[in-house]
């Protein structure tokens, strides 16, 4: 299969394969595409075919028009938007802020969404970015590791919304 290491226009590497005219790997730093390189053809000549690249910089238009050519216009510009297309920010983490000062039973107080009150039920619980700044008594805690820890309780206030199926003795 021939191809060829393309440097992009943002500095990175791609490598183009001829046998489906198209770039088959993208974004690349340059120790990237030459490991990639020393893995298909060997040690040596894995640093020359990306020197290639370097020294020629209109491999990125011919594989463009190559695109074009064999799969139309709307290919090449949507390959051209995925592979210059700046990457969206990674979102910030969430966190659930515990109010420090108190507990309910073994299960930890969180604030309720919107800072509506506080909650010991995590479904209830806000998530805020890990940035929110809160009082000295409060602490965030990755929504992440605590959803890992979390486990399911019942709340014995909602007994009294549900008929037992027997009645025990206290109950008489």
């Amino acid at each position: 299969m021939a191809w060829r290491i393309v440097k992009q226009p943002n500095g990175k590497y791609a490598r183009f394969a001829d046998s489906v005219d198209n770039f088959t790997e993208h974004d690349m730093t340059r120790e990237e595409a030459v490991e990639l390189c020393q893995k298909e053809i060997g040690e040596n000549a894995g640093k020359i075919k990306v020197d290639r690249a370097d020294e020629a910089p209109t491999r990125w238009d011919d594989a463009l028009r190559t695109i074009q050519e064999i799969h139309g216009v709307e290919k090449r510009c949507k390959t051209e938007y995925i592979i210059l297309a700046p990457l969206p920010p990674k979102p910030e983490p969430l966190c659930y802020i515990q109010d420090t000062r108190c507990y309910c039973g073994n299960s930890v107080m969180w604030w309720a969404v919107d800072g509506q009150g506080y909650t010991s039920n995590l479904e209830e619980a806000w998530k805020v970015p890990a940035t929110w700044k809160g009082r000295d008594t409060d602490k965030l805690w990755l929504c992440s590791d605590i959803d890992a820890g979390a486990t399911r309780q019942f709340d014995m206030q909602s007994l009294r919304n549900i008929k037992p199926l027997t009645k025990s003795a206290s109950m008489e």
